[in-house]
């Protein structure tokens, strides 16, 4: 007998529908995962997520990133917080209790584990997992048709045991998936591990810039293919869903960047970072209680969002950061602060992107007629501010 063709329409409508509500049952009941609705992304202000990339280029998987990502629902603001890898932590390991690496917690543990060390250490729940395998960031790379990032030095490092082969000439560079990897696993210059994480960063920024590739019609198979088969997360298909509606309003001036400040400390000559503290507390969960009332904060000083830097060119150490909390009230989104590579005697103010306009605004607030021009499209932010020996915080108040 032969099917009409609005029969056959109809047919795989209903199958397409029963498919979901199998796919509901069995994430949703049967592996008690939780589930964002609509109404729950009203309900709740923010999300927050452990989102960990793992490296599995060797027999022993170390999450090699660590990330906690708050989204306010509200304003459609992202922080991203990154966790060192070298943070010191205690969890139990065949019956003890032991101090190891937080990067060693997914290898002896399971992500379980480190998502309630980083609940204790931040003093919040943190519901939902992502874990993005180096395999999976190479597809999605692949899909837009690669990235272009500008390459500020040659990067060339050999590591045979961990099966790492590195060489990107200097200049602009367009990277494919496996260049991509190369580009965000790079730790052999003076930054070593905080250069590797800023890296990390600017990709995530050039991928979120071409989302929109993501999302054609033609690509939607392939997005969700790598999403559920090369990415393990406790995120159901239906919360994918619910989350897709949001993705058009993601911005770059809308992600606020930060890595948890940590000091080192070396026990048995072996190096670890521990978090700061402020008046006896816990620094990360006081900094988390600022960030969450600005990322739902509606207004925004300046008409247009700015994306800044704020690089330490002076003898003076903690300004970069004096300097960002002081920006973060006038509603500037400083995305990355930290040292400069070279000394500077005064400080300056760079337009990054061709509208003088935002570096004149930024100039305004901290008091400085310094300001020039030198377009790097791919420094990820609007305005570059370094700090001088000639700088002083009360700058802000007169």
């Amino acid at each position: 007998m032969k099917i009409s063709k609005q029969l056959f329409l109809i047919l795989i409508f209903l199958i397409i529908i029963l498919v979901g509500f199998v796919v509901y049952i069995v994430t949703n009941y049967f592996m008690n995962s939780p589930t964002l609705t609509s109404e729950e992304l009203e309900k709740f202000p923010i999300l927050s997520f452990l989102v960990v990339g793992l490296d599995e280029s060797s027999n022993v998987q170390r999450t090699d990133s660590i990330y906690v990502v708050l989204y306010s629902t509200i304003t459609n603001k992202i922080f991203i917080y990154s966790i060192p890898r070298d943070l010191r932590v205690r969890f139990q390991y065949q019956g003890q209790l032991i101090y190891d690496k937080i990067n060693h917690v997914y290898f002896k543990r399971d992500i379980y584990t480190l998502k309630s060390l980083l609940e204790t250490l931040l003093g919040m729940k943190i519901p939902y997992y992502v874990i993005v395998s180096y395999d999976a960031l190479s597809s999605i790379v692949d899909l837009i048709n690669g990235v272009q990032i500008y390459i500020e030095e040659d990067m060339v490092y050999t590591d045979k045991a961990g099966n790492l082969f590195i060489n990107i000439p200097k200049g602009f560079q367009t990277l494919d998936g496996e260049k991509a990897l190369e580009y965000v696993r790079y730790r052999s210059d003076e930054e070593g591990d905080i250069g590797r994480i800023k890296r990390q960063f600017n990709l995530i920024i050039k991928v979120v810039e071409q989302k929109d590739k993501l999302l054609t019609i033609k690509n939607i198979p392939d997005t969700l293919k790598i999403l559920y088969s090369k990415l393990k997360t406790n995120l159901t298909l239906l919360d994918f869903y619910s989350l897709a509606d949001k993705l058009e309003y993601l911005s770059i001036n809308k992600i606020y960047y930060e890595i948890m400040p940590t000091k080192p400390l070396t026990i048995d000559n072996v190096s670890y970072l521990v978090p700061l503290t402020v008046q006896g507390g816990n620094y990360a969960q006081y900094l988390l209680k600022k960030v969450l009332t600005f990322l739902n904060e509606k207004e925004i000083t300046y008409e247009n969002a700015i994306t800044v830097e704020v690089l330490n060119a002076s003898p003076q150490k903690g300004l970069a950061k004096l300097v960002r909390d002081k920006l973060l009230q006038y509603g500037i989104n400083v995305i990355y602060y930290g040292n400069s590579n070279n000394s500077s005697k005064v400080t300056r103010i760079i337009d990054r992107v061709g509208k003088l306009d935002k570096a004149e605004q930024i100039g305004a607030i901290m008091r400085c007629k310094n300001i020039e021009t030198a377009i790097n499209l791919n420094a990820g932010v609007d305005v570059t501010i370094i700090i001088g020996e000639d700088f002083n915080m009360s700058f802000f108040d007169n």
